[in-house]
């Protein structure tokens, strides 16, 4: 099925697919963090990559307890057996309550940039993927083409603001009172 236009899988280079991943990917470019770990458009390959030795960078949902800016994998179906068990869905880690309730953003969501939350135990929770600690954080969002020669689709700075909290780990500051339908439907 052809998704519907959205600027973040413009960017990744496939304009019409499932954008969930392409809209971490594109939050993670601008704050710098693809420098220092891989990005991907699919879920289940890209815990592939960040389970790679070179990276180390995922950990099993039960085994880890999530930091804000920490990538979150789920397996919306929800299968026990580890077998069958694939992502196929992603957000950003923003806050853990003490109570274990886990509150994210999520692209794709409902066909939407938008918060959600889950517990910390839920079963359609596969795992996290850790930012490096203390990456090049680039602050300024660069509006001219990219390496890649694809245009680069921010048009608002306000959109995402990345920035490191004090100890040293990444936040991704995400403006959520933009009208996300005109954004993606830009």
């Amino acid at each position: 099925e052809k998704m519907g236009y959205t600027r973040y899988g413009d960017w990744y280079g496939f304009s019409h697919g499932d954008w969930c991943a392409m809209f971490i990917s594109f939050c993670l470019h601008y704050a710098g963090a693809d420098e220092v770990m891989p990005i991907s458009a699919s879920c289940q390959e890209w815990i592939k990559a960040l389970k790679q030795e070179e990276y180390d960078l995922y950990r099993e949902s039960g085994t880890y307890t999530p930091k804000p800016g920490d990538i979150i994998f789920y397996d919306w179906d929800a299968f026990e057996d580890q077998e069958l068990r694939r992502s196929d869905h992603v957000g950003i880690v923003v806050e853990l309550k003490d109570n274990g309730l886990i509150t994210t953003i999520e692209g794709n969501l409902f066909s939407q940039v938008q918060y959600s939350a889950h517990y910390i135990n839920d079963a359609v929770i596969m795992g996290y993927g850790l930012i490096p600690e203390n990456p090049s954080v680039n602050t300024a969002v660069d509006t001219s083409d990219n390496a890649s020669g694809m245009h680069d689709p921010v048009k608002h700075s306000s959109d995402v603001l990345p920035s490191t909290d004090t100890n040293g780990g990444l936040n991704i500051d995400i403006d959520v009172s933009t009208s996300w339908s005109s954004v993606l439907s830009d």
